[in-house]
């Protein structure tokens, strides 16, 4: 009989082992289950947890804007949770006002359905908690970027994957990562950037840009990575992109690119530089040698290079492991590593 009590228990235990955060009394297991609302009160929506600091809210099932405004009208014991889910919903196309009541959320993901709005009092319950913000994989053309700056805490937001046509000037003190990959567009102001200060990485590939602004990625002090790559650039202009005094890295491959100016990348030590599959025919000694005396390498294969007397410099160099020789061909097919200086010597 004790082994059948025993074997009882540790059914019991392990059906409830994932509402656990450790193996409690029953006051503990009745306390924890308190964390969240009625499960009647939010269905289609789950509420899941393993301690008040771990509250999840699940709600891809739900099948419109009423129906998730009427969950979260319901009572919730907590109202701060660590995540909301809603992921592949065919059926929410925006996020109404105070569609979420007063509760609020650390990071918020919704993607991969078919939102296209998100409105200006959405998220105003998450201001003051929200730490990341993903809206991926969506179909939104519309997007309250001014409210940025009422977060206090966040630090990443992605809107990759969507219908944006603009991106207006951002303000956040706190936002270091944004994802803005995979959106048509086009252009990005000079200004975009300057009320970010805390910005580290940017992702903006695949934006169908058609030029960097000078300017545009200057004066911003945590910068390292700038992503540009499968873009419409033909030029990489004088202080294209610029970087504080540690390493960055800025990725350039599979644009149209056959002209990189001189100081392009002021600041930039160390990181590598990616130009591969673009339009480049030379590498001015004016152009590289800076970056390659910072430690920075290059990734020049892929164009179609002539090399004349405008790769001399490099060959008589250790300067051309830092760009890939073995890789890096001539428009003829001649590897970069095999050339001989001695063809040079008239240059």
């Amino acid at each position: 009989m004790r082994f059948v009590a025993i074997a009882v228990s540790v059914v019991f235990v392990a059906m409830r082992t994932e509402g656990w955060s450790w193996w409690g009394s029953d006051d503990t297991v009745q306390e924890e289950a308190a964390l969240c609302p009625e499960p009647q009160d939010i269905s289609p929506c789950v509420c899941s947890n393993s301690s008040v600091l771990s509250l999840k809210m699940d709600c891809s099932e739900v099948l419109d804007e009423s129906e998730l405004a009427r969950v979260f009208s319901a009572f919730f014991p907590i109202k701060a949770f660590d995540k909301l889910t809603i992921s592949h919903n065919q059926f929410l196309t925006t996020l109404p006002d105070g569609v979420f009541g007063e509760v609020s959320f650390t990071n918020i993901y919704v993607t991969g359905g078919v939102l296209e709005s998100v409105g200006e009092a959405a998220l105003t319950s998450s201001f003051n908690t929200a730490e990341r913000l993903m809206f991926n994989g969506n179909r939104i053309s519309n997007f309250p970027f001014h409210i940025l700056s009422n977060f206090s805490k966040l630090t990443s937001m992605s809107l990759a994957y969507n219908n944006l046509n603009e991106l207006p000037d951002l303000s956040s003190d706190t936002l270091e990562n944004l994802y803005i990959n995979n959106n048509p567009l086009g252009n990005v102001a000079a200004s975009t950037f300057m009320g970010t200060p805390a910005i580290s990485v940017v992702y903006l590939q695949e934006t169908e840009l058609q030029q960097i602004i000078p300017g545009t990625f200057s004066n911003l002090s945590h910068l390292s990575t700038v992503y540009l790559f499968r873009n419409s650039l033909t030029e990489v202009p004088a202080s294209a992109v610029e970087f504080p005094s540690d390493q960055g890295s800025v990725y350039l491959s599979l644009n149209n690119i056959s002209k990189v100016a001189p100081n392009a990348f002021p600041g930039l030590t160390g990181g590598t530089v990616e130009v591969q599959r673009n339009e480049l025919t030379e590498l001015p000694e004016e152009v590289w040698r800076p970056l390659l005396e910072e430690g920075v390498n290059i990734t020049p294969w892929g164009n179609p290079l002539v090399c004349g007397c405008d790769i001399a410099w490099l060959l008589n160099t250790s300067f051309i492991a830092q760009i890939d020789p073995m890789f890096t061909t001539c428009e003829d097919g001649r590897k970069l590593a095999l050339l001989d200086p001695a063809d040079y010597a008239d240059c």
